[in-house]
């Protein structure tokens, strides 16, 4: 019994229920055969199919039916076609998503604060902490601020844990916090001043998860 494939320059033809050898070329190449190859772009799919490469196209085809065979497409140089590309920028085109929110917002200053008023509002919807660093300076007696907390930037109430303000006697640096914040929008206030209108704030927020 020969073991082996039969050389033959060639390929051989048995009928239907003979015993085939394995057959390869001159060459010793091993021959192969796959039945329906060669079908068209938009032709029906056969049962068995089997496509190598791309087709260069400078433009896009005509749609094709569901469930027929297709091509994938290259430019004329090879390089694969995008669904989201524009052939006539040569560009990619990209969705907008909005990005998730940050840990942290700030730290940021607010505008100086020089006589009684507030400052501009910060959105902090999502957010349940806030950090206020307050720099007194130029006091005459003493001042008093606090933090305002709002759900729709209009009708504000003071964040204190005992709804107390905060009086400073003297210049320095000073915090201001609270963890477990609910409501959409922050900002800080001076409430008024005694013993003259020199003082000035100048508060920075940080506003934490």
């Amino acid at each position: 019994m020969a073991a082996g494939a039969r050389a033959n320059a060639t390929a051989d033809t048995p009928d239907e229920g003979d015993i085939a050898q394995l057959s390869v070329d001159l060459n010793s190449n091993l021959r192969t055969r796959v039945d329906q190859a060669q079908v068209a772009t938009g032709a029906a799919a056969p049962a068995q199919a089997v496509q190598a490469g791309v087709l260069a196209r400078s433009t896009i085809p005509t749609a094709v039916d569901s469930g027929d065979l297709v091509a994938l497409l290259g430019d004329l140089y090879g390089r694969l076609k995008l669904a989201a590309h524009d052939e006539s920028t040569g560009t990619l085109l990209v969705t907008d998503i909005t990005p998730a929110a940050a840990d942290t917002i700030g730290p940021t200053a607010w505008t100086q604060i020089t006589a009684a008023g507030s400052s501009t509002s910060v959105n902090i919807k999502g957010y349940s902490r806030f950090e206020i660093a307050v720099v007194v300076a130029n006091i005459d007696t003493d001042v008093t601020v606090r933090a305002e907390g709002s759900n729709d930037d209009s009708n504000w109430f003071n964040l204190d844990d005992s709804l107390m303000d905060t009086t400073y006697t003297a210049n320095g640096t000073y915090p201001l916090s609270k963890d477990g914040v609910s409501c959409n929008y922050l900002r800080f206030t001076m409430v008024d001043e005694t013993g003259g209108t020199s003082v000035t704030l100048d508060a920075t927020y940080l506003i934490g998860r």
